[in-house]
């Protein structure tokens, strides 16, 4: 009867022990969070979404905003309730405060690496453009100030030779882009982007298209003007007719909150990401790529308070 007793007495503390966690739990659930991903129909435009639905079925208020790498970074800096996404290549000139920043903005911090992302020069067959020097006098689609896209397009040009004045250049979107190429209004268009990108595949699959390479020298050059950038390739067969690898430069996209954010909300956030990893992986095939130990591994960009206490928790620091 005492050993009855006791169990039960332990099954109550266990229990209410557990109950006890959970609630502790539920009150560490953000209130709020607005996700800034990027242009209509990119690949952050759909994985900041697939995140704020995951949030919504958590209890969340959330919602997913249109945005850039550049801009992403001003409006997660803006407050707690702010997070998002931006490229490793975007965050040396937030630090600096260099243009187009108007000062330095330095209030993020990282949850996890999210894709890699590559230098994206397509153009059109019909275009005979075979090399970065051929774009002279061109109209080629671009993108809007606020987007590393632009930043990275005017570095490829600048380490070939030309400026952007030396293009008629086209700012808009991706889909712009890739709605001008089918068009042949445009040469081609450039982006900054996870792969596949649809926009890019929306053109490649409409008509036959090519992309520009970087050899390693010229790589070299464009490594000397951002410390962000990285050696990458666009794998054969990413996109119809694309035979080969293409060599070019790219670098990674994170996923960043506002450090002045709790660290219970932080954690909160990283678990529920690492606990759906299907979840994003469907959302993005670009994904596929992350284990725990690749996505805790930030370069440039110190990890939250509550990341690390997570990521360390599964054993991936």
């Amino acid at each position: 009867m005492r050993k009855f007793t006791r169990l039960v007495a332990v099954s109550a503390l266990a229990i209410t022990a557990a109950l006890g966690a959970t609630t502790q739990q539920a009150a560490a659930k953000p209130d709020q969070l607005t996700i800034y991903g990027g242009p209509l129909n990119t690949s952050w435009y759909v994985m900041a979404g697939w995140l704020a639905t995951e949030l919504q079925k958590a209890g969340v208020k959330s919602s997913s905003e249109l945005g850039g790498a550049l801009s992403n970074l001003i409006q997660i800096s803006q407050g707690p309730a702010n997070m998002g996404i931006t490229f490793a290549a975007a965050t040396p000139a937030a630090y600096a405060g260099t243009k187009p920043f108007p000062g330095p903005v330095k209030d993020f911090c990282a949850i996890q690496l999210l894709q890699k992302s590559a230098f994206h020069a397509l153009v059109s067959a019909s275009s005979e453009v075979t090399s970065a020097s051929d774009l002279k006098g061109k109209t080629f689609g671009a993108q809007a100030v606020g987007n590393l896209s632009q930043v990275a397009l005017a570095d490829f040009l600048k380490v070939n030779g030309l400026g952007e004045s030396d293009l008629t250049l086209a700012i808009g979107g991706q889909q712009f882009g890739a709605d001008g190429v089918k068009d042949r209004r445009f040469a081609g268009f450039a982006a900054m982007t996870g792969y596949p990108s649809p926009p890019m595949m929306d053109a490649a699959t409409s008509v036959p298209v090519k992309f520009l390479p970087m050899d390693d020298a010229t790589f070299a050059e464009v490594k000397k003007l951002n410390s962000g950038y990285a050696r990458t390739e666009i794998p054969a067969g990413t996109y119809p007719g694309q035979t080969e690898a293409v060599q070019t430069f790219g670098t990674y996209s994170i996923l960043l909150m506002n450090p002045n954010s709790s660290v219970d909300d932080q954690t909160f956030v990283t678990k529920l990401v690492h606990e759906n990893w299907a979840g994003l992986n469907a959302a993005h095939s670009s994904t596929k790529w992350l284990t725990p130990k690749i996505a805790a591994d930030v370069p440039g960009v110190p990890l939250c308070p509550g990341a690390t206490a997570y990521w360390t928790s599964v054993g991936a620091l």
